[in-house]
């Protein structure tokens, strides 16, 4: 995941920090587009065998679900990635 990354890190109060990050749909696209498909191997639909629901119908159906735990994923990769390229313990 080659992503350009804009990163702040602020102190919040003096136990706290925020750290935010922001990304272009562009860089996040292929991965939002390949956990669709990853998923629609796996749904079970009326009228389809296991596995072989059209991707769109799955995208209609479960897209905004599947594209929000995807996105979750990718903020935490970036996050401990962060931290491990920063060596910034407990940010």
């Amino acid at each position: 995941m080659g992503l350009k990354l804009e990163a702040k890190v602020s102190l919040k109060n003096q136990s706290e920090k925020t750290f935010e990050f922001v990304l272009g749909y562009d860089e996040i696209k292929n991965d939002l587009e390949n956990a669709i498909k990853r998923e629609a191997k796996k749904v079970q639909m009326d009228g389809f065998r296991k596995g072989k629901v059209p991707v769109e119908l799955v995208r209609k159906r479960f897209g905004y679900a599947i594209e929000l735990d995807e996105c979750e994923k990718i903020a935490n990769k970036i996050y401990q990635n962060y931290v491990k390229e920063n060596n910034k313990k407990g940010l």
